[in-house]
C-alpha cells in the first residue's frame, strides 16, 4: 500500500514459478492461483474494478541482477467479456524504458488471448496479444531468472523486452488504482 502513494489493488504477482500461468481464457477471467503466493485476479474482476472510474495500471518487475523498474499508464480498462480488448489512454511513465511504447501502441486495442489462441501457444502465455504477439509477456513461461525461455526463441518467458531483452525476469507485480 505504499508503492506510488497507496491505493494499488494487485492484480498479478509471479516471484517464484510455483503456480503454472499456462492456462485457457476461462481461468485468466475467473482467476487463479492464492494472494499468498502467486496469482491472477482474474479479467472479470479487473474489469469490474476498472470500469468504476479512471484508472492506472502499473507493472513492475525485477530481474537475476537486482535491478528493477516499473512503468505506469493512464486511463486503462478493458472491453466486455469475452476479449477484454486493453484501452490505455496517455504515454506510459516510469524507468522500465519503453521508449517505443510497446504496450501503450503495441498492444492497445488488443484483445486478451490465452491457450488455444497462436500467440498464447507460441509465446506459452495469457496477454493482449497484436498481430506480432507481444514484447511484454509477463504471464509467459517462469523460466530460471536471466536465463531465456525455451519457447519462442526467448519470448515465450516472463519477458519485458525493453528492461531486460529477451531475459526471463525474477518477479513480476501488475497493479490498478483507481484515479479519482
Amino acid at each position: 500500500m505504499t508503492t506510488a502513494s497507496g491505493g494499488w489493488t494487485v492484480i498479478q504477482h509471479r516471484y517464484d514459478g510455483s503456480v503454472g500461468f499456462y492456462r485457457n481464457l476461462s481461468e485468466y477471467t475467473d482467476g487463479f492461483g492464492n494472494v499468498g503466493t502467486e496469482f491472477w485476479l482474474g479479467l472479470s474482476y479487473i474489469k469490474e474494478i476498472a470500469d468504476k472510474g479512471n484508472t492506472t495500471i502499473r507493472m513492475e518487475v525485477s530481474a537475476a541482477d537486482g535491478s528493477s523498474a516499473y512503468e505506469e499508464w493512464p486511463e486503462f480498462r478493458l472491453g466486455d467479456a469475452p476479449t477484454y480488448t486493453l484501452h490505455v489512454g496517455g504515454r506510459g511513465i516510469g524507468t522500465a524504458g519503453d521508449s517505443v511504447r510497446y504496450f501503450e501502441q503495441g498492444n492497445n486495442g488488443s484483445d486478451f488471448t490465452a491457450t488455444g489462441s497462436y500467440c498464447g501457444d507460441i509465446q506459452h502465455g495469457a496477454w493482449w496479444h497484436n498481430s506480432y504477439c507481444t514484447y511484454i509477456n509477463l504471464n509467459g513461461e517462469y523460466a530460471t531468472p536471466g536465463t531465456r525461455s525455451r519457447y519462442d526463441n526467448g519470448w515465450g518467458g516472463m519477458v519485458y523486452f525493453s528492461f531486460k531483452d529477451k531475459s526471463s525476469l525474477k518477479m513480476s507485480t501488475i497493479m490498478i488504482r483507481r484515479n479519482d
